[in-house]
């Protein structure tokens, strides 16, 4: 479905399969960034916002991320945006409260 909406082929089988996972220069760590934002964008077509904000957090807390300030200020600001549009809960209230905490909110005055 995610195929479709995004306008790479068809969604069969075949357009499934034809794209490679990794690649020979794919570190572990690539590997995982590039699967949490997989399900960011999962996440999002789900409508399930706590969970992307979630993965937002599994992607800021990897050390390339935090090397990169444009990295991370991207991926703390969909962090924080995702955490308010989810539905109240305790959950939601927790990663909040959490991503309140973070020093490098304060380098994002529009955010905080």
């Amino acid at each position: 479905m995610l195929l479709r909406q995004h306008g790479r082929g068809h969604g069969g089988l075949a357009d499934q399969t034809a794209r490679p996972i990794h690649t020979a220069a794919s570190t572990p760590q690539q590997l995982k960034l590039r699967f949490y934002r997989l399900m960011v964008e999962y996440a999002n077509h789900e409508e399930l916002y706590l969970d992307a904000a979630n993965y937002y957090r599994r992607i800021y807390d990897s050390s390339s991320v935090q090397a990169n300030e444009d990295q991370w200020t991207r991926v703390l600001r969909g962090m924080v945006i995702y955490a308010v549009l989810a539905p109240h809960s305790n959950d939601q209230f927790d990663a909040i409260h959490r991503i309140a905490k973070e020093k490098n909110l304060e380098k994002l005055p529009s955010m905080k």
